[in-house]
């Protein structure tokens, strides 16, 4: 394991390998799946790498710092990918900085679970 920090941001990359695209694969975060699961193309992958782990690890050096949970807004139209990226996060968390986190949507507070499926 090792951790990186970059312009404030600490980062852990845990066997981090190059696919022959030369995107990162970080075999132990489950992002593969996470692209399976949702439908994404595979050049998500590069995306992710590139903003969404480093964002996780700005998140995690905020929650550490500030002592107490974080409360993270996501803002976008309808079908922007706010629910996927909430997501990915909360995964990331999970699975690279070892941290809890949940996602909620405005939708769970106001239709029945009926209407969300």
């Amino acid at each position: 394991e090792q951790h990186t920090r970059r312009a404030g941001l600490a980062v852990c990359h845990t066997r981090v390998v190059y696919d022959e695209a030369g995107y990162h694969l970080n075999t132990d975060s489950g992002l593969q799946a996470f692209i399976h699961r949702h439908r994404l193309p595979a050049s998500f992958q590069k995306t992710a790498n590139e903003w969404y782990l480093p964002l996780a690890g700005q998140l995690a050096l905020h929650h550490a710092s500030a002592g107490r949970p974080l409360l993270v807004g996501l803002n976008g139209s309808q079908g922007s990918g706010k629910s996927t990226v909430a997501a990915l996060l909360v995964q990331l968390l999970a699975d690279v900085q070892k941290l809890r986190a949940l996602d909620l949507s405005i939708d769970d507070f106001y239709l029945s679970r009926r209407s969300r499926q």
